[in-house]
Order: C-alpha cells, then sequence, then structure tokens
C-alpha cells in the first residue's frame, strides 16, 4: 500500500519512489538517496553542540514540509479520484534534509488512503505518541488534521528541542488534558506570533485547529515575511552542514558584478506599516493576521502567556536602495542630487548627528548617503552588537543616527556573531514639523 500511494507522488518536499516490484518473491521499493540527515539528527546534533537551531531555519523546514503534506492532502489519482491521503505519522525521523537544504517527506509506512487494500486492525493505534493528536490517541475518526497537529509538536521541538507533551505513553496523557506548554519557557526568543501559530496548530479540537497545511504555512511565510526573515535553502544547507562538520555549499558562480538592480515598489497592502510606527513613542502595528494576536486574540486562538507587541521585527522592503516620494518635482530631485554629491564630497561638513567619527573612509562614503543637510531625524538601535549596511557595504555599527530627507530608505541590520540579518524600510513623510527623532529598533 506505501508503494502503490507514494509511487504516485510526485513533489520536490516528498521523497520519490522510482521504481516498486518483485524479485524472487521478496517485494522492493527503490526511492531517491537524500544525503543528509533527518531532523532529530539535526536536534541531537545541536543538543550536544549546545546550539539553538536558528528561528529562521526551523520555520522554513516546517514551511517546506507543509508544502509536501498540503499536496498529498489534495492529490488525486490519474483518473481524478480524490485519494484522502493523510500521512498519521509526520514526525522528525520522516523528515529529511539533504546537505543541499532540500527538505523531504518520507515513510507513509502507516498513511491511510482510502484505496488501500489492506486494512489496520480496528482500533489499533499507529504513529508516535508524542506527535499523535488527541483523535488518533483515541482512535476517532482522522483526516488531514491529525498531520497538522504532527507539524506543530514538529516546529515546538525544533525551537526548543523538547518535545511539548513528553515521550512516549506519558506523552498520551499530556496531550489529551495538559495545555500546551509556552515554549519561551524553554526559548525566550521566541516571537508572540510563532507561539500563536504552534498553539492553533496545537489545539485539541479538530475544529478549532488549523484546517489544512496551507493554511498553517500561509501564517509561517507572513510572519517571514513581516518580520524579515529570509531564509533560503543555502542556508539550510549551511546550517546543516556545519552541524555535521562539514564545509559549506560551494556556489559554483563566478564573481562577477553585482550590475544594475530595478526598484521594487510594489509592497503587499498587509504589510504596509506607518511612517511612525516605530517610533519611540509609539507601539508597532502589525499586519492583520495571526501576527496581530494582541488585537485580535480570539480570532487566532489561545496563546500562552501575555502577548507582548512585535516591534522588535521590522517589516520587510525592497532591495536596499532609495524610493523618493510620489510628488517630487524634477527640481526637487536636482537639489536632492546635488546634496547626496556634496554629502559624498563633504562628509564631515554635513550638518547631520551621524555616528560616523571613527570609520574607515569607505563607510563615511557610503554612509554619506544616508545623511542630509535637512530632513527629519532617525535612529536604529539593536537589542545586540550589530552593524548597518548600505547596498552591502558596511555603514556603520548599531546605534546609527541620521538626518533624512522625505522618502523611503531600506538598511540592513546584520550580527555577524549569531548570522541574523533584518532588513529594515525606514519611511520619511513629505512634511515640515516632526522635532522628535523616530526610532527603529530590530531585535537581533
Amino acid at each position: 500500500d506505501e508503494a502503490r500511494t507514494v509511487a504516485m507522488l510526485t513533489h520536490p518536499n516528498i521523497g520519490q519512489v522510482y521504481e516498486l516490484g518483485e524479485v524472487d518473491g521478496s517485494y522492493f521499493i527503490a526511492m531517491e538517496f537524500i544525503d543528509g540527515i533527518d531532523l532529530a539528527d539535526m536536534s541531537r546534533l545541536a543538543l550536544e553542540q549546545e546550539r539553538e537551531i536558528p528561528l529562521g531555519i526551523a520555520v522554513k523546514i516546517v514551511v517546506d514540509m507543509l508544502q509536501g503534506l498540503e499536496y498529498a492532502h489534495n492529490f488525486h489519482d490519474r483518473d481524478g479520484h480524490f485519494m484522502g491521503l493523510v500521512h498519521r505519522d509526520v514526525t522528525p525521523h520522516n523528515v529529511l534534509v539533504s546537505n543541499d537544504g532540500v527538505v523531504k517527506l518520507v515513510d507513509f509506512g502507516v498513511a491511510k488512503a482510502k484505496a488501500n487494500q489492506s486494512k489496520t486492525q480496528t482500533g489499533a493505534v499507529k504513529g508516535k505518541f508524542a506527535y499523535m493528536a488527541p483523535e488518533q490517541i483515541e482512535s476517532k475518526d482522522m483526516d488531514r488534521r491529525v498531520d497538522v497537529f504532527a507539524a506543530g509538536v514538529v516546529l515546538y521541538e525544533l525551537l526548543t528541542l523538547e518535545k511539548p507533551f513528553g515521550d512516549d505513553l506519558f506523552a498520551v496523557n499530556a496531550i489529551l488534558t495538559r495545555p500546551m506548554p509556552d515554549p519561551r519557557e524553554v526559548r525566550a526568543d521566541i516571537p508572540q506570533s510563532i507561539v500563536n501559530i504552534i498553539s492553533l496548530a496545537l489545539s485539541k479540537d479538530p475544529g478549532e485547529r488549523y484546517q489544512t497545511a496551507r493554511t498553517m504555512m500561509s501564517d509561517l511565510e507572513e510572519y517571514m515575511s513581516a518580520s524579515g526573515t529570509f531564509v533560503h535553502q543555502r542556508d539550510i544547507a549551511t546550517y546543516v552542514r556545519s552541524l555535521q562538520g562539514m564545509m559549506a555549499p560551494r556556489t559554483g558562480r563566478v564573481e562577477v558584478s553585482a550590475g544594475p538592480r530595478a526598484l521594487i515598489t510594489e509592497r503587499e497592502q498587509a504589510l504596509r506599516v506607518s511612517p511612525h510606527a516605530h517610533t519611540a513613542s509609539s507601539p508597532s502595528i502589525a499586519p492583520t493576521s495571526v501576527l496581530a494576536s494582541a488585537a485580535s486574540p480570539a480570532a487566532q486562538g489561545p496563546a500562552p502567556g501575555p502577548s507582548p507587541t512585535l516591534a522588535a521585527h521590522p517589516t520587510p522592503a525592497e532591495p536596499f536602495d532609495y524610493a523618493p516620494p510620489k510628488k517630487t518635482s524634477n527640481v526637487g530631485l536636482l537639489i536632492l542630487a546635488i546634496l547626496v554629491i556634496l554629502g559624498v564630497l563633504g562628509a564631515g561638513a554635513v550638518a547631520a548627528v551621524v555616528v560616523l567619527k571613527e570609520a574607515p573612509p569607505q563607510e563615511r562614503a557610503v554612509a554619506a548617503r544616508l545623511k542630509h543637510k535637512t530632513g527629519e531625524r532617525v535612529r536604529v538601535t539593536a537589542s545586540a552588537p550589530a552593524k548597518l549596511y548600505y547596498r552591502d557595504q558596511l555603514v556603520s555599527e548599531l546605534p546609527f543616527e541620521t538626518t533624512l530627507k522625505p522618502g523611503t530608505y531600506t538598511v540592513d541590520a546584520r550580527n555577524d556573531s549569531s548570522a541574523k540579518r533584518f532588513k529594515l524600510r525606514v519611511k520619511i513623510p513629505n512634511k515640515k514639523g516632526t522635532r522628535r527623532a523616530q526610532v527603529f529598533h530590530v531585535d537581533m
């Protein structure tokens, strides 16, 4: 049944079956070889090395896993018949990450499909206890939502390196009777949004849980976008290899000039933030979604503990560049260009309060593009040592203070020790009279 089902699935996040058959009375399944480790190995290695799995890495792995689940849950055969496939054994052992950063869901050995020819004994429980949904433990009717529950457990475990309900038979009673523990008691830097997402995935009532893998995946992707957490396949590959003591993946690219880049101005309406959303005197404004937990807790499901704001997570922005306001005349653009040139030629002479006195000449030249003689005062701070970059060139250590004319600017804050990186959009309104500096804070 496993081979018959999985052989029909073709998705980049599901282990591919190439062939199945019989040789001398023995059945075989030929599957793709995935050169890497599973999530159980990843957690074990992280514990042994006293390392945390970076939040962005953990979220991206679960997003990719959910993509495979969503495909399987909605799979139809060649004749258009709905298969009703449910994995039922989504655990860290069955989620592999290759050394190239590709996430693969494998082992549909206990998968439940309507077309199964051999049937599980009535009342038998399949899967591993620590990842079972309440209805799965009680052998009630099950659907795709049991896989969503297991995905929530996997995400919790990746972030905390602990199972939320314990292990083995101890987990059975905890899953049925105890609320989800707050993962921030183990790892304090987990954002409230992620707590909300895990809490919704681990709802004991299937009706109050994410109804599909897609909806959970969408909330995780929205969090990554709104918080400026950009994780790529290469980032996962680098981390997986580092756990195993391997070299980072080689790109194989020839170093060439980056060349021109287009200015991307379109932004999703949900990610638009008020120009003063991050000022010192006003709270952050989060997009309307599961991220806005404090504003709508009932709509987002239960969230253990207090619900802090998300001021520490800046909104994402277009590539490093400057976008002038829409109502800027040609004369204004000419004046702006002259001011920028003057700023580059005489960085020390511009009357702006900028922390650049000890910066090398190259840093002063780059930073000159981020300060104007007149405009609104802006200050960028960080919760940990970090550096500010412009066009991938170092500007200054944080905190950084400057004066900017009206427009939209994007800065890149990086923490070299933790490899964390955030893009922050700074929007200066086209008006005068603002005395207090805008303060943008980045949680590193």
